[in-house]
């Protein structure tokens, strides 16, 4: 038998190891983001989870980030593999996809008690057949960008409203080796965020390319480009960063462009006078929703994954995130903040993010997406009328929307 002094060793000695085992047993919550470039949001996003672990000693956090064109792979692969992150920011029109092939956590029951709510179509977004898979988390839109030195030249002292309008104005800028307006056609997403919101705003959508409501769009962008020559047909080509040297340079006097763009453009130091309004409407003015959303991966750490997602999003923390990120908010209880509701920008775009349709077309969005871009293309340059470019895209998009979810 032992004796009481070895015994008491003994006790000591596995306390000490159930101890230790303890410390050790840490839930590490693997997190993937594209956020490559953005310095202040990776510091911002360090400094969250460091916070956290602190408050939490059981959690740690990995971060991987990788590039935006190689993250739907990522995650496909991810999925096969059973290896998903914990925390998936993405890009909200992925969200349908990703929930249709099982990558991301079912999280409609945990909603149901979320303090906070967020306008329409952001809310849209994280929704996939009436069931929720994630949670907006920033936001970023459309409007038009004006050289008001340009317009007060030409005797225009109230910006254009209406589509008729615009085109007018766009018109009456063109000359001297300015166009009128810069808006990107370019083959890739940017070219169908860009077309959509002409769509919708003379009140059809995709299901409906054969509606003379389409037709009109298309052709009131056939008249811009092709009619008018108030668009460079150079737009082909050209993304958003491309869009801002021509307008920044003078080489346009109006332009289409994101919300995203705000700090390259107030750090440009222009010659020139300019302010930022709404798309002009049709019917009434629409705009598109860009930006992230936070998923949950559909993996063993949810539980932990969302007390974490609480507490990111409590209102200060969630602010500091989307200002670090560039972007503006998509949250009720966030919209009357200064930053964005008396900044005479921000709440141009906060205005639109309100009212803006989410790209909410089922898992089938990408082959949806090429469509689109490629019938820009096509009106554009000329290579279609409208009406063959309309009754060729709606064939072309026929098997893909029947299985678009919602």
């Amino acid at each position: 038998m032992f004796s009481a002094s070895i015994k008491a060793s003994l006790g000591l000695a596995l306390l000490s190891c159930v101890t230790t085992t303890l410390l050790s047993a840490k839930t590490t919550l693997t997190w993937i983001d594209y956020q490559i470039n953005d310095k202040t949001f990776n510091d911002l996003i360090a400094q969250d989870f460091q916070e956290y672990s602190t408050l939490h000693p059981g959690i740690d956090f990995k971060r991987s980030v990788v590039p935006q064109g190689e993250f739907k792979s990522k995650l496909i692969q991810a999925t096969a593999t059973k290896t998903i992150p914990d925390l998936i920011l993405l890009d909200n029109p992925d969200n349908q996809a990703l929930a249709a092939q099982g990558t991301v956590a079912d999280i409609t029951d945990k909603v149901k008690t979320w303090p906070y709510k967020y306008f329409p179509g952001p809310w849209s977004s994280t929704l996939y057949n009436g069931r929720n898979y994630g949670l907006p988390m920033f936001s970023n839109t459309l409007g038009v960008w004006y050289n008001q030195t340009l317009l007060q030249k030409a005797g225009l002292d109230s910006l254009p409203v209406s589509w008729d309008e615009f085109r007018a104005a766009a018109k009456k800028l063109t000359g001297n080796g300015i166009y009128g307006l810069c808006l990107s056609a370019a083959p890739n997403e940017v070219g169908t965020f860009t077309l959509l919101p002409f769509l919708w705003s003379a009140g059809t959508d995709l299901n409906q390319l054969s509606s003379p409501a389409a037709l009109k769009a298309f052709s009131y962008i056939h008249d811009l480009v092709i009619t008018d020559k108030s668009v460079s047909r150079s737009i082909v080509n050209w993304g958003p960063s491309d869009l801002t040297n021509a307008w920044t340079a003078g080489r346009a006097a109006m332009m289409i462009n994101g919300s995203w763009e705000i700090p390259n453009i107030r750090s440009a130091k222009l010659n020139y006078k300019w302010v930022v309004g709404p798309l002009p409407k049709d019917l009434e003015s629409v705009s598109i929703l860009g930006g992230e959303n936070l998923a949950l991966g559909n993996g063993n750490n949810v539980e932990e994954a969302w007390k974490f997602v609480a507490w990111l999003n409590e209102p200060a923390r969630a602010k500091a995130l989307i200002v670090a990120a560039g972007q503006i908010t998509n949250r009720e209880d966030l919209a009357e903040d200064p930053v964005w509701a008396q900044d005479p920008v921000e709440k141009i775009f906060l205005a639109a993010i309100r009212s803006a349709k989410a790209r909410a077309y089922g898992p089938k969005y990408p082959q949806i997406s090429e469509i689109m871009y490629t019938t820009f293309q096509s009106i554009v340059t000329g290579s279609m009328t409208p009406e063959q470019a309309a009754k060729n895209a709606e064939k072309q998009l026929q098997p893909f929307l029947d299985k678009a979810g919602s």
